[in-house]
């Protein structure tokens, strides 16, 4: 199932607290979790999470998976069991780590996370809406809206739909 991640997937990678002070011990039982919830634990004891998204995934011999191969034919053989992915954080967040002292916590990570490819939509989705709305042809210096005026405020979310109409001369 890992071999099926692909470029632009989104991961999420987790940091644990340090449990040597024993404040975040497991119960002691396997009836004391259920009662507590595995999830319940698990989120206590999160220190940090981190997004990113994959630019490329090579198998243990250096060769690139999920790619096109020289003779133009796709590449389903992985070799080997060990996988090393390339991935592109978010810069703000990186510099704001990095600002306040916490840049190492980027080689510690102790979890990846993934998300069903039909649920892990979200980038994709804001990107296909910003290329919707946005004119890239039309100004020297980027681009400009082209939402019309009377639609502007509720698809922000704060006009009322009732003013939203379209009246044609």
């Amino acid at each position: 199932e890992w071999d099926q991640l692909r470029e632009h997937d989104i991961l999420l990678l987790v940091t644990f607290k340090d449990d040597a002070d024993g404040l975040y011990a497991e119960p002691a039982s396997r009836n004391d979790r259920k009662k507590s919830g595995d999830l319940e634990f698990l989120a206590s004891r999160i220190q940090h999470i981190r997004g990113c998204e994959i630019k490329s995934i090579r198998d243990e011999e250096g060769s690139e998976m999920n790619a096109f191969g020289e003779d133009g034919a796709w590449m389903d053989e992985a070799k080997g069991f060990s996988r090393t992915a390339t991935v592109e954080f978010d810069p703000v967040q990186y510099h704001q780590d990095d600002a306040s002292g916490n840049a190492s916590l980027y080689t510690s990570f102790q979890l990846i996370v993934r998300r069903n490819a039909k649920e892990n939509n979200f980038k994709s989705v804001l990107k296909s809406i910003r290329d919707a709305l946005i004119d890239e042809g039309n100004s020297v210096g980027g681009g400009r809206a082209v939402l019309p005026a009377w639609l502007s405020d509720t698809f922000l979310g704060y006009g009322d739909p009732k003013e939203s109409t379209c009246l044609g001369d």
